[in-house]
């Protein structure tokens, strides 16, 4: 167990593309976007793998 956060190994990412008019926000809202679909698919593949 570590008391820092972030420390484990990566369990799932996708990419997200930086976009030559890209502005903070407008990444942000990307990114955010592809965080909404990768989180509950990743606990769904995790809960899954663990029932087995």
């Amino acid at each position: 167990m570590s008391t820092h956060y972030d420390e484990g190994p990566v369990i799932a990412q996708r990419q997200v593309p930086v976009l030559p008019d890209d502005t903070p926000q407008s990444l942000a809202t990307r990114v955010l976007r592809a965080e909404h679909l990768l989180l509950p698919a990743t606990v769904q593949a995790l809960a899954l793998e663990h029932a087995r």
